[in-house]
């Protein structure tokens, strides 16, 4: 029989009856049976309860830490206290370095790699001017149902990382966010020339980097310090009940002039 569970440290393309994910045991592979599985997040005072369906068979249908931590940042800053909370570690200092709703509602976002969008959901439900969500094209149509499904204000877009013409055509933004896209060395290159293009002196980028990637969240400040100034600090917290503790990089920077 084949194993239940196959380790692996990234992303190492499809496999037939497998899913790659976080789990239970850790970073891997599982083997995909049916199921029908709806979580609710951000369910806070004075906050919408939103409902994130698993798409169950790709990287882009999991729900994954870091877009549930800049999610529940963001909403902190905004005053509303999430149901699923983080805890800072200590000598974090970050609340001055998010936005308020205030300013946040005069912002064009944009994610990048928002797979189920819960960090784009938290943005546009929080009151953001504008919000654009993108992932690969084969992701879009369960994005869009999230989206549709929650009534959120959300624009859906197909972008590949690299692409350097489709990012100009979206920007320029106020606000980037990536919620652990930056797993793989290779893509870090990419991600890097897709922000510049999507961005304009000024333009703030949030990137949170959940601790389970052999990349580490000194590599990839170190890619994009030649663009972005960074403060970096860790947050640390589960997605459930009973779940294990996550270690969460989060970098917040604004681009250079």
């Amino acid at each position: 029989d084949a194993p239940d569970f196959l380790r692996a440290e990234a992303y190492q393309g499809s496999k037939a009856g497998y899913v790659f994910k976080l789990g239970s045991s850790g970073l891997g592979y599982y083997c995909d049976a049916p199921r029908a599985e709806s979580r609710s997040f951000l369910c806070g005072e004075g906050f919408p309860v939103l409902d994130f369906p698993s798409a169950g068979r790709n990287v882009y249908g999991c729900h994954w830490p870091g877009g549930q931590a800049i999610a529940e940042l963001l909403c902190e800053a905004a005053g509303v206290r999430p149901k699923l909370h983080l805890e800072a570690a200590p000598n974090a200092s970050f609340s001055s370095s998010l936005p308020s709703r205030e300013v946040l509602s005069k912002l064009r976002v944009l994610e990048l790699g928002a797979g189920l969008g819960v960090a784009s959901a938290a943005v546009a439900s929080l009151g953001a001017e504008e919000v654009i969500a993108t992932d690969v094209a084969e992701a879009i149509a369960g994005l869009q149902r999230v989206m549709d499904e929650n009534s959120l204000k959300v624009r859906t877009e197909a972008l590949l990382w690299g692409d350097e013409d489709a990012a100009a055509a979206l920007g320029p933004v106020d606000l980037v966010l990536m919620a652990d896209v930056t797993y793989q060395r290779p893509l870090l290159g990419e991600l890097r020339r897709t922000l510049q293009r999507l961005s304009r002196p000024s333009t703030k980028v949030i990137i949170a980097h959940t601790d389970i990637f052999e990349v580490k969240a000194s590599e990839v400040m170190q890619v994009f310090d030649e663009k972005v100034e960074f403060e970096h600090f860790s947050v640390v917290g589960r997605l459930k009940p009973g779940a294990e503790d996550l270690k969460v990089d989060i970098m917040i920077g604004r681009v250079r002039e």
